[in-house]
């Protein structure tokens, strides 16, 4: 219903109903509305029409002054609470988009529009102040950061609102608020003050219960974090609205066990989590998370006996538990698992086990002895055995498994039984691996009598040596140590061998170390290695990495040179023959040292150990030989303090490897831990943060100092020292609070790089932002230039190379950086980037053309907007980098470039303005390899004198050959003479180069390699004779063989049959080639069952004849008898073709060349004709439907039986108006659709048509928008026509809000300030730009509502 105007009525109309009110509301509605709005009735009638049934007039008659009363005050909120109500045919979606207008009144919008939807309105001018206040608030309480900050920003922002968000979570928006012009500093102190206090962990428990009360959720937050905070403080923060907050109390690391019940009750799965791996949780709290968070109780330590019986319950299955490898794990790293559990891990049963194995080891490519599957599958049972919680009984059950891990452990348990302990040790110090002795000798539990046995089956340290000496007596103790040496540089003879095996770099590496070591040999003793190398070890090979064994060779690679293949095959042989023994001392040298390093080795005995395996230092005073030992002794806190030091300096003083192993050593003293630390290396201090011994202070020390960045991994120092064990917790929460705050900070700075509207951001930005927030800035085209200038001036080369890639820089800075002292800086200002089309300022290129580092001024060499007179002065520089780079520049004049080639043979092949004499001078100190990569890949125009390339073409290197033939410069002398070439891909550039004479190419038309005919076939100076000489000579040849990169690019992968396409095709081949082609008198190729693509087919070939253009009549005769009914489809297109040819094709046998007949638009009329008569509906179809077939010959095919050529037919825009009549009345379907969209169907036909022919969907308005008569485009329409138009919508909400807009014309205000509807009255009477003397007329309406806003806005 659109705008309808007040029925007129008086005081006379009125006394009909003074007596009899209730006749009223029979009267028509318009009636009724008139009295409800007219000034002068009576509260009497009033009182009826309220009760009307017309919502309209009850509305009015209820809102009426002589009813409600005036209205004095808050008549603004009168009016929000009532447009709340009104039902105008308003809608989300209608309201956003009249949002473009701007006078949509807040209140229409419903809770689920977006913010991003409304955040625009307030930037649009046409939206009252009261409406974008209102906005700002709703804004403001948006649970997302953009609309906040957008309100937070805003200098129109009411102080109430500020106030609400000055203590808001985000850190962008208390920024905001603090640099918004409306904000007072001392709101800002205020909430700053208080966060202070909350954060402060001396704060006391009242201030802090007072704190947690505070409107600011920052506050709270902080009294959330705070580890001082009392229970009941905590109590009421955990029930706090804001999540942040209650994810702080679970994570404060004094919460008590009874807050963390209730926030274990919690919805949220990550307060669950929280409250799973808190220190305070309760075993109850524990049992009441088990079902939703079992995987993180799994990782929490000291687990109730009741929760790990609990996992055992839930995972009760027939599968024996120790199987089960999660729980497994579980049990075995908490201390509280109950014995019976144990007993139960501990319960394997080795037949089944045997049985199982057995069965899976016929299956996998593992080939294993059993003995070892079962110390595999039964190694968790020395951890069973280890458990704080094991039992005598399982313990003695566990020494029966054949595996010495759990052996040892068993003996190493103090509940073990004396007897069996001693019998366990004994075994284990005779018989065991060296992991087993190592672990004996360092455990200061093992008896004395156990640790004097490991000694004396350890004494020997030098096996090896012994070895050799017993093989060869007269071996020289020069030739011995020297061995020894060369082996102890590669760690031992199998990993050596394992090298030999890996890549060529190491293996040469290796062989060149040996080969040196044989050649210092004098000939005796080379006699005696050659002796050793031959003699086989008659001890079992015993490797610590590998299995490798001599009959093993592996991969070998043996040297082709004689000499060093004798000298490979002598080490190889002392590799395999020393293995063993080197292994034995390397092992019973570990075990001493062990044994040196334990608290518990007598002193006698230990003294004896050192008198026997002590070193003297090498000639640089270092202690390599003997470096484990003192370490063990350094360490050893029974060894004198004096002597301790004194070893930890010898091996100072050695390595800086036995810092980092100091640092890791668990029994490294603090004062030592200190020191190394002192010496603020990266790599040591990373090492000091994994020792769990390292003090907590150092610890500190290491993340709040820095040091030179040298260890690159996913882990941090930070990482390392948060998992530390000697960290404090409440340290350890304190730091993990910095980490978020500075993460917040990082985050709130590269949100404000941003803004850079925000002026207050930028500031930040420049005054406290990292570094990548200043590097987003820098780079950003929309940052002001204040700010670029400002970031200009950084200390950081990076953010001030950023700056200096910004196009808005002004120029003025742009010189400036050309002093700056960063390279890299003044390097960014010659840089150009590929498809920019902005000049380089000239002034900064000629600064930079005389910078002190020469890769700048090689830079601005190469620059394109170079200036010929900075480049004739680069030519003189004394830099041959920025020479070589001027060479190449296309803008460098030829003189220079002349001057430099032949005075300094500088010469750039690529650049097209090289002369001819420099390219000619460069290529005569050229090697093959080089000068076929100079000349390979010609520029466009390159001045390569023919003269130099006649000269090339007789080189010995036959890559140099090829690409002669390439080069477009090469003469055609030069070409017959390269034809020649024995070298076929030199053939085939001469065979496919332009400037190759007829002659050459006849003489190569003939040539055995395929390839070569295809190139000649394609190259258009080939004379027809060859063409058709090829074709004659139609041998079935392959490709020479490809050996070299040249023949494999210059080769085409394929047969002869691809020349004879190629020849087919061509215009210039003769007609008695054309003629042997088309009656198919060739040898076509045998087909390659190999081939990678599939073969050129005789059917191809002769296709592609039957589109030359050069046929003959006589010739496409022979073609429409072709056998190849593709073929013969072919030639419809060939433009010789005379008439008896298209009645020849109209008379095919084949269905499809007859339907291409009949489609083609020049076939003969008399031809269309006969195929109108055609058998084949298909045909007769084609027909139909072509735009040359007669009308006489349509109007046969309008009458055919089938209905397909009738809708054909009815299709042809050619169809008279008599037979589109005719179809019109078709009694198929298909037929009258057709005439209905044929182009010349009389209008009359297709409107009694229109049914049938598909209606594409248009563009309808949403039924949501439907009140508006088009969509309003801000950028391009007219807004006062758009207005006017929405004016005489049929939706009141429309109305509404156009008559609120200030540009409405007048005359609609003026009429609208008479409408029934007082909402209408309203909008006139609030609009700003109403006429003053029709404000005043609506002061005097009937409408409470409508007068207060007419009254209040004069």
């Amino acid at each position: 219903m659109v705008m309808q105007p007040l029925q007129p009525v008086s005081a006379a109309d009125l006394q009909a109903f003074l007596d009899t009110p209730e006749d009223l509301l029979q009267q028509p509605v318009e009636l009724q509305l008139a009295v409800a709005n007219y000034i002068e009735t009576p509260r009497s009638l009033l009182e009826v029409l309220v009760n009307s049934t017309d919502k309209q007039v009850s509305q009015a008659a209820s809102l009426h002054v002589n009813y409600a009363g005036e209205i004095t005050e808050n008549w603004q909120k009168a009016v929000d609470t009532i447009l709340q109500q009104q039902e105008l045919g308003q809608n989300d979606r209608l309201a956003v988009e009249l949002l473009k207008l701007g006078t949509v009144p807040p209140c229409f919008f419903s809770e689920w529009v977006p913010a991003e939807k409304l955040i625009p309105a307030l930037r649009n001018p046409h939206i009252p102040l009261k409406y974008r206040l209102q906005l700002l608030e709703r804004l403001a309480q948006e649970p997302t950061l953009k609309p906040r900050l957008q309100v937070a920003e805003s200098p129109e922002t009411p102080l109430a609102v500020l106030e609400q968000l000055a203590g808001d979570l985000e850190l962008p928006i208390r920024l905001a608020v603090k640099f918004n012009p409306n904000c007072p500093p001392s709101l800002i102190e205020l909430v700053e003050g208080q966060y202070t206090v909350a954060s402060d962990w001396n704060t006391d428990a009242e201030q802090l219960a007072m704190l947690a009360q505070s409107r600011w959720a920052w506050i709270r937050l902080a009294v959330a974090q705070n580890p001082c905070a009392t229970a009941e403080t905590l109590m009421q923060l955990a029930g706090d609205t804001v999540y942040k907050i209650q994810l702080a109390v679970a994570k404060n690391p004094e919460t008590p066990a009874d807050v963390l019940a209730v926030l274990a009750q919690h919805q949220d799965k990550t307060i669950q989590a929280t409250v799973t791996e808190h220190r305070n949780a309760t075993e109850e709290i524990l049992h009441q998370l088990f079902p939703n968070q079992q995987h993180l109780l799994q990782r929490r330590e000291n687990l109730p006996t009741s929760i790990l019986e609990k996992f055992f319950n839930e995972a009760a299955t027939d599968k024996p538990i120790w199987k089960n490898s999660e729980l497994r794990y579980l049990y075995l790293n908490q201390p509280n698992t109950p014995t019976w559990i144990l007993a139960e891990l501990a319960n394997v049963d080795l037949e089944v086990l045997r049985a199982e194995i057995l069965t899976r080891s016929n299956s996998s490519p593992i080939i294993k002895t059993l003995e070892t599957w079962i110390q595999d599958q039964t190694i968790f049972l020395a951890n069973v055995a280890k458990h704080p919680q094991v039992s005598g009984e399982i313990l003695q059950h566990l020494a029966q498994y054949p595996n010495p891990y759990i052996h040892l452990a068993v003996a190493q348990n103090s509940q073990t039984p004396e007897a069996l302990r001693d019998m366990l040790l004994q075994q284990l110090a005779v018989g065991s691996n060296l992991n087993i002795r190592l672990q004996l000798a360092s455990n200061p539990q093992t008896p004395v009598a156990i640790l004097e046995q490991l000694a004396g089956a350890s004494s020997s340290l030098n096996i090896m040596i012994e070895m050799l000496q017993q093989i060869a007596p007269d071996a020289t103790p020069s030739l011995l140590n020297r061995i020894k040496e060369f082996i102890d540089n590669r760690q031992s003879p199998e990993l050596i061998i394992f090298w030999l095996q890996q890549g060529e770099e190491f293996r040469n590496s290796i062989l060149k170390e040996w080969d040196n070591l044989v050649e210092s040999l004098n000939a005796s003793e080379r006699q005696t290695l050659a002796y050793l190398a031959s003699q086989k070890s008659s001890i079992k090979w015993e490797g610590r990495f590998t299995a490798e064994r001599r009959d093993r060779s592996g991969k070998k690679s043996v040297p082709s040179d004689s000499q060093a293949a004798e000298n490979y095959q002598m080490l190889d042989g002392i590799l395999h023959l020393l293995n063993s023994p080197y292994n034995s001392d390397r092992s019973n040298l570990e075990v001493v040292a062990a044994l040196l390093g334990n608290p518990s080795t007598p002193a006698t005995l230990r003294e004896r150990l050192w008198q026997q395996s002590q070193k003297s230092p090498d000639e640089l005073g270092r202690y390599l030989k003997d470096a484990e030992m003192r370490m063990a002794l350094a360490l050893n806190p029974t060894v004198l303090e004096a002597e301790r030091n004194e070893y930890l300096q010898q091996l100072m003083a050695t390595s800086n490897n036995f810092r980092e192993q100091l640092a890791r050593h668990l029994a490294t003293p603090e004062y030592l831990l200190r020191r190394i630390a002192d010496e603020r290396k990266e790599y040591l201090w990373r090492t000091l943060a994994e020792n769990p011994n390292t003090p907590a202070d150092l610890l500190l020390r290491f993340l709040n100092e820095e040091v030179e960045k040298t260890v690159y991994s996913n882990t941090t120092m930070f990482d390392l020292v948060i998992a530390h064990p000697n960290l404090p917790v409440l340290q350890r929460y304190r730091l993990l609070l910095e980490k978020a705050e500075a993460q917040e900070i990082t985050k709130a700075h590269q949100l404000m790089a941003r803004r850079t509207g925000s002026p207050y951001a930028l500031a930040q930005i420049l005054a406290k932002g990292d570094r990548n927030s200043k590097l987003t800035a820098a780079r950003s085209n929309q940052t002001p230039i204040p700010v670029l200038q400002q970031l200009a001036k950084d200390a950081d080369e990076a953010i001030r190379q950023a700056v200096s890639k910004n196009a808005n820089l002004p120029l003025n800075n742009l010189l400036e950086f050309t002093q700056d002292p960063s390279v890299h800086v003044r390097l960014n200002l010659a840089y150009k980037p590929l498809h920019s089309k902005i000049p380089t300022p000239i002034q900064l290129l000629e600064i930079l053309a005389q910078d002190e580092s020469p890769i700048i001024r090689a830079k601005v060499a190469e620059h394109p907007d170079t200036s010929v007179e900075i480049l004739v002065q680069l030519a003189n520089d004394t830099s041959r980098e920025v020479k070589t780079k001027l060479i190449a520049n296309p803008n460098t004049p030829v003189t220079i470039l002349t001057r430099l080639g032949l005075e300094e043979n500088l010469v750039s092949q690529r650049n097209p303005n090289t002369p001819g004499i420099v390219l000619a001078q460069a290529v005569k100190s050229m090697s093959g390899k080089n000068l076929a990569d100079f000349i390979k890949h010609p520029v466009k125009g390159s001045q390569m004198p023919a003269e130099t390339l006649a000269q090339l073409a007789t080189h010995t290197d036959s890559s140099v050959r090829y690409r002669v033939a390439s080069h477009p410069n090469t003469p055609a002398t030069v070409l017959r003479q390269l034809a020649k070439d024995s070298y076929v891909a030199t053939v085939r550039a001469v065979a496919s180069n332009p400037n190759t004479s007829p002659e050459t190419l006849e003489v190569l038309a003939s040539h055995p390699d395929f390839t070569t005919r295809l190139d000649v076939a394609r190259n258009p100076n080939t004379p027809p004779r060859a063409l058709s000489q090829i074709v004659q000579s139609t041998q079935n040849s392959g490709n020479t063989p490809n050996q070299t990169v040249d023949m494999l690019k210059s080769a085409f992968p394929g047969n002869h049959n691809d020349v004879l396409r190629c020849i087919a095709g061509n215009p210039r081949t003769p007609i008695e080639a054309l003629e042997i082609l088309a009656r198919r008198e060739f040898l076509g190729a045998t087909p390659d069952p190999q081939a990678f693509f599939p073969p050129t087919t005789n059917d191809e070939i002769v296709r592609s004849l039957a589109y030359n253009p050069s046929l003959t009549p006589q010739l496409l005769a022979i073609l429409t008898q072709d056998p190849s009914v593709e073929v013969r489809v072919c030639l419809v297109r060939h433009p010789n073709l005379t008439e008896a040819l298209w009645l020849r094709l109209a008379e095919d046998t084949a269905i499809s060349v007859r339907e291409a007949v009949g489609a083609a638009n020049n076939a003969p009329v008399n031809v269309l004709e006969l195929l109108a008569r055609d058998e084949q509906s298909e045909v007769k179809i084609q027909v139909a439907t072509n735009s040359n077939t007669p009308i006489p010959v349509l109007e046969i095919l309008a009458s055919d039986e089938n209905p397909s050529v009738r809708t054909a037919a009815a299709s042809n825009p050619h169809l008279s108006e008599t037979i589109l009549a005719q179809l019109a009345t078709d009694e198929k379907v298909e037929v009258r659709r057709a005439v209905a969209q044929n182009p010349n169907t009389p209008a009359a036909i297709k409107q009694s048509l229109r049914d049938l022919v598909f209606q594409p969907t248009t563009q309808q308005t949403s039924s949501t928008l439907r009140g508006l008569s088009r969509i309003y485009n801000p950028s391009s329409d007219d807004i006062t026509s758009i207005l006017a138009e929405y004016a005489t919508s049929d939706n009141a909400f429309v109305r509404l809000v156009t008559l609120l807009h200030p540009q409405t014309p007048a005359e609609i205000l003026t009429q609208a300030a008479q409408s029934a509807s007082w909402l209408e009255r309203y909008a006139v009477a609030d609009n700003p730009a109403t006429p003053e003397e029709l404000r005043q007329q609506l002061t005097h309406d009937s409408n409470r509502i409508v007068k207060a806003v007419a009254i209040a806005n004069l």
